[in-house]
């Protein structure tokens, strides 16, 4: 549930802050126990049938719900089989419940008070749904035609290109309580440090979707003002005068050195110097010649 509480918010879905009320010694130091209660996520999450609505909990399943709550390390599980609760009320979504000793204990010391909002979801078909999806994405990726982008801009094309159908699909797939849109969820890696054709985004029950971008050749090679390149005899220097000649008109990380996946040299003289570009990384396969200005042969 990464950016569960974030996202929840930024849908302006209806979210009670979890609270927590201490009814003893207010004025005292707070245990490592009672830390470990106040500081648990607000929201308590429960498996249930897709579509199906559940008003008012059974003992059973909010017994359930907690123990998963405190099972995020052995300090919660521990804590857990010590101390006892009590259900105070339950409606809307949202469940109030005090935590206390269990008779002759004392670890707490205290009874506390902590509000949870209620998430209802089911993830069964989540991983077939990502796995359709990552095809549809390498079959179909996102073709850029400027050699400089932040961040945001690249994740606002791709929204715009895959947001709608992206919703659709997964909301048929998976269900989550007064969720139908689940773009937001998507938690996009640093494009910086990803691969040139490839945009990651994690996903929720630790799915990930793999957004492929490929250049728009057709503005490359067109300027008749920028035709021009100096040669060096030297392979390596060779390429790279050429990649930094592609890239005045290409997205790519500067990391990059694998050339070999751009672009091939076809021909070479004294006077010219002919190159084609790879189907890797661009939309098609193009014949680029220059003129050589000048360089050691």
């Amino acid at each position: 549930m990464k950016k569960m509480l974030s996202v929840w918010l930024s849908l302006g879905l209806t979210v009670s802050t979890g609270v927590s009320v201490v009814l003893k010694d207010e004025n005292k130091n707070i245990n490592k126990y009672s830390k470990f209660l106040t500081s648990l996520d607000d929201f308590l999450y429960l498996k249930v049938e897709k579509e199906k609505s559940v008003d008012k909990l059974s003992n059973k399943q909010i017994e359930k719900i907690l123990k998963e709550a405190f099972s995020i390390n052995e300090f919660g599980i521990n804590l857990y089989k010590k101390i006892d609760y009590e259900i105070l009320n339950q409606e809307d979504g949202e469940l109030n419940i005090l935590f206390k000793d269990k008779q002759n204990s004392n670890i707490l010391n205290e009874k506390i008070i902590i509000k949870f909002n209620l998430v209802l979801f089911n993830y069964d078909k989540i991983n077939d749904a990502v796995y359709i999806l990552n095809n549809y994405l390498f079959a179909n990726p996102l073709i850029i035609n400027k050699s400089k982008y932040i961040q945001i801009e690249l994740e606002d094309l791709l929204k715009n290109k895959f947001k709608r159908l992206f919703d659709r699909y997964i909301s048929s797939n998976i269900f989550l309580k007064s969720v139908n849109e689940f773009w937001e969820f998507l938690d996009f890696e640093e494009v910086k440090n990803q691969k040139n054709d490839i945009i990651k985004a994690n996903f929720l029950n630790n799915t990930n979707l793999d957004f492929r971008i490929m250049r728009d050749a057709s503005n490359i090679g067109v300027k008749k003002s920028d035709k021009y390149i100096t040669y060096y005899s030297d392979k390596k220097l060779m390429n790279k005068e050429i990649f930094n000649w592609i890239k005045k008109y290409s997205f790519f990380n500067e990391e990059i050195t694998d050339y070999n996946n751009i672009f091939k040299i076809e021909s070479k003289d004294e006077k010219q110097i002919t190159f084609s570009l790879s189907k890797k990384y661009f939309n098609y396969g193009k014949l680029i010649t220059l003129e050589i200005i000048k360089g050691t042969f």
